[in-house]
């Protein structure tokens, strides 16, 4: 099956988290025999690169920081679509959204049997693993993207910035139960981003579940995270004393 990759950067991963996603995927997909193709800025071509199975696409994208993932996912999509052919394509990120309804409409075939089986595995295994005290953690930046079931069999629950608006908010009053004031506090969280530098970033979460002995009261707790490894082990007095 040809397999394409579009959202990152390029690969190898020199960036972030996604281009290491996938780059670890593509590797994971060749061995299974798929022919993998990840769609690369040209910045990424003259890098060393020795995974000869996997084949990187090189797409010119806009030159403004603000346009550059936008572009470059759009016009990916629109090489596998009509040049590549693909028969799945892997979006990372939501950057390519403008054009993400394209293979859908011109063919491009989605293993729609095989996600299905691979989604009720997953149903099943966390169904099965909680009655052996084992647990799983899920990370993702929608709520709409968690199954219904996976959500109620979770016991902990931590929410960061960003489900302040739309379907997501509707979900996260579903999940803490509507509670006014702690809603109202959550749409108060501030972007991390949005900060003039690390030090005046703030990480705030809101947690439901047993996390602590104020968890058995029902009611969401908030906290605020370190933003740095120094400022966790000075607070925690682990700091060797030089």
């Amino acid at each position: 099956m040809k397999v394409a990759i579009i959202g990152s950067r390029g690969i190898p991963a020199r960036y972030g988290g996604f281009e290491t996603f996938a780059e670890v995927l593509a590797q994971g997909l060749v061995k299974y025999g798929h022919e993998v193709f990840v769609y690369s800025l040209p910045e990424f071509q003259h890098l060393p690169f020795s995974h000869q199975k996997i084949k990187r696409i090189f797409i010119k994208a806009s030159k403004i920081s603000s346009l550059q993932k936008v572009s470059m996912s759009s016009l990916s999509i629109f090489h596998s679509v009509f040049r590549e052919k693909s028969d799945a394509i892997i979006f990372l990120g939501v950057s390519g959204g403008l054009v993400m309804w394209l293979p859908k409409i011109f063919g491009t075939r989605i293993e729609n049997e095989k996600q299905e089986s691979v989604r009720l595995s997953l149903l099943d295994a966390v169904r099965t693993t909680r009655k052996y005290g084992l647990g799983w953690m899920f990370i993702s930046q929608t709520l709409s993207s968690l199954h219904k079931e996976i959500i109620g069999q979770l016991r902990i629950f931590f929410f960061g910035f960003g489900l302040a608006l739309g379907t997501e908010f509707m979900s996260l009053k579903e999940i803490i139960g509507g509670d006014p004031n702690a809603l109202k506090l959550y749409q108060s969280f501030r972007d991390p981003h949005s900060a003039f530098d690390v030090a005046s970033m703030q990480y705030a979460f809101m947690t439901i579940g047993p996390v602590s002995p104020l968890s058995f009261a029902g009611t969401p707790l908030f906290l605020t995270a370190f933003n740095t490894p120094e400022e966790f082990l000075s607070k925690n007095r682990l700091l060797r004393e030089p």
